[in-house]
């Protein structure tokens, strides 16, 4: 998969994209095992187990290293047996303290 982070309000910001952590859910919602993963400074990460093609899959955000970034469950279907993702998340703008 590939990682992306984008500021709204500043397209040319750029951000960290290693140690985003992931996870792979089953159809049932179940962690598939051994599918933890982080994603490296490029904002590549890869699935360390195989997942069956033709099944339908959630991949989990569990961390992000970016504060104010929502962490967003992506649903997909395996096409192929090797098949890139893209995620991307959105840095939520600032909200001043109001007293």
């Amino acid at each position: 998969m590939h990682k992306r982070v984008l500021d709204p309000t500043d397209q040319a910001h750029r951000f960290e994209r290693g140690g985003f952590r992931f996870r792979v859910l089953d159809a049932q919602g179940q962690v598939v095992p051994g599918s933890e993963f982080a994603t490296d400074s490029t904002g590549c990460g890869v699935c360390p187990t195989d997942l069956r093609v033709g099944d339908q899959y959630t991949l989990d955000e569990l961390f992000s290293p970016v504060p104010n970034v929502t962490l967003t469950p992506t649903q997909f279907e395996m096409t192929t047996a090797n098949q890139q993702l893209q995620v991307v998340n959105q840095v939520l703008p600032n909200t001043p303290y109001v007293s």
